[in-house]
């Protein structure tokens, strides 16, 4: 289910989890929200890329979207 979290969060139709001490989880959700707030410029300056993670994010399974 985290590892399902990570492209919803990065297209921003996850909330997204923030961790609570100062490491990050490696493949946990809060990693996704360094991710974005490290390469987010960058996946926003790409033309339709957020639209192409929604739809992946979209596709998933119920239980792990």
């Amino acid at each position: 289910m985290l590892e399902a979290l990570k492209p919803g969060i990065r297209a921003g139709t996850a909330s997204p989890v923030v961790s609570d001490s100062d490491y990050i989880t490696v493949g946990g959700p809060d990693e996704s929200i360094d991710n974005v707030a490290e390469c987010g410029p960058a996946w926003r300056g790409t033309p339709s890329v957020v639209e192409w993670l929604t739809k992946i994010v979209a596709a998933l399974p119920a239980n792990e979207a």
